[in-house]
């Protein structure tokens, strides 16, 4: 990644200012339509070891308040980009002999933006339910399949999968349905016979 240019900081009152950047990254147009995300940093050098204070930025601009009046800073900026796709190809099956337990698969994202560290899956019976009450089983990165156990029976479970670098996390797939088998035990020859099996 490019780091940003043309770092400028305005005065607007005696403890506040606003810093403004360019991306040369980004289209002429200067619109930010992926994950990235900027990172503002400042100091001054009186006392010396004040400590450096940061904010993050999704636009080029970011206004810094309650410094000090009359007093020297510097300013930084750098760009941070997370996972720009979703997780993909992701699809669930039973495991044989197994129907309470269920194995995810699933493929990376095609724009990592870096290498990608972990993934989560979040599944819930409800697929409109608010992400805190998804369930959450957390993968490391190196691994593309996972096992979910104890599972309800003849269930319909939504699973989503997002994925993550050492900046943060990407978005989330698309919801994939999934039904739990009806019974543990297959049924024998007879009992359908009659009727539709």
């Amino acid at each position: 990644m490019m780091p940003p240019v043309g770092v400028q900081a305005s005065v607007l009152s005696h403890d506040t200012i606003k810093v403004t950047w360019a991306d040369n990254s980004l289209p002429k147009n200067q619109k930010i339509t992926d994950n990235r995300h900027y990172t503002v940093r400042w100091k001054t050098n009186i006392p010396a070891n004040t400590k450096v204070k940061m904010a993050n930025s999704t636009s080029l601009s970011h206004i810094v308040q309650g410094l000090k009046p009359n007093t020297l800073y510097e300013f930084s900026v750098m760009v941070t980009k997370v996972p720009s796709s979703a997780p993909k190809d992701v699809t669930v099956v039973s495991k044989e002999n197994k129907p309470r337990t269920i194995i995810v698969n699933w493929q990376p994202p095609s724009e990592a933006n870096g290498k990608i560290t972990g993934y989560i899956i979040y599944y819930s019976t409800d697929v409109n339910a608010v992400v805190h009450d998804w369930v959450i089983e957390p993968v490391v990165g190196n691994r593309l399949t996972h096992q979910i156990q104890e599972l309800t029976l003849d269930t319909a479970y939504y699973f989503k999968i997002q994925a993550r670098n050492s900046k943060g996390m990407g978005p989330m797939s698309e919801a994939v349905q999934f039904r739990t088998p009806k019974s543990k035990f297959k049924k024998s020859a007879g009992e359908h016979s009659h009727g539709k099996s």
